[in-house]
């Protein structure tokens, strides 16, 4: 059993233990993920927007492979952003099926 010390803190018996979190009700979780999803869209629209910006000639100058090095990256975490969705999606499509008597 973990004993409080002095200043009131657990020993290291528990420590790095979390209480799972309770259920969010459905409607929270979804304003949750509208909150979080439109903020970080956004944020990464405009972060590519910016590099867009980097094609400008008369201000910059690149090479080939200045772009494979910036723009794979970033369609490769893209392309896994995706599959993630994907496979979220079979998964509660996979839970979704019922028998019944």
């Amino acid at each position: 059993m973990a004993s409080k010390t002095k200043t009131g803190s657990k020993d290291s018996a528990d420590k790095g233990k979390k209480k799972a979190p309770a259920a969010a009700p459905v409607k929270d979780k979804r304003a949750n993920f509208i909150r979080l999803a439109q903020g970080r869209a956004n944020a990464a629209v405009k972060a590519i927007q910016l590099i867009g910006n980097l094609s400008n000639t008369n201000d910059y100058e690149f090479k080939d492979s200045d772009l494979v090095k910036i723009l794979d990256p970033i369609k490769e975490e893209l392309n896994a952003t995706a599959a993630r969705f994907d496979a979220a999606k079979r998964k509660i499509a996979r839970q979704q099926i019922r028998l019944e008597d």
